[in-house]
């Protein structure tokens, strides 16, 4: 579950870059691929290649909204690649 609602682009940008969260995004594909739908796929003794994220905008305001549409688009985009 994502609460983007909380999210402070100003505070993350401040902590990290646009490659390092990029990396991020990308290795935590990669461990879903490699190990989570793998060991999902024994657990259940079902094949298993699909997963879905329940995204909470109840604190997203229309300003907010503004600055975390590029996160939003950029995450999305990384995982369409």
């Amino acid at each position: 579950m994502e609460i983007l609602g909380e999210l402070d682009l100003e505070k993350v940008f401040k902590l990290t870059t646009e490659e390092r969260l990029m990396r991020y995004f990308i290795k935590s594909y990669e461990n879903l691929i490699k190990v989570i739908f793998p060991a999902c796929c024994i657990a259940s003794n079902k094949y298993i290649q699909q997963c879905f994220t329940i995204l909470d905008l109840k604190l997203l305001t229309s300003k907010l909204l503004e600055s975390k549409v590029f996160l939003i688009s950029f995450i999305l985009n990384l995982f369409r690649q």
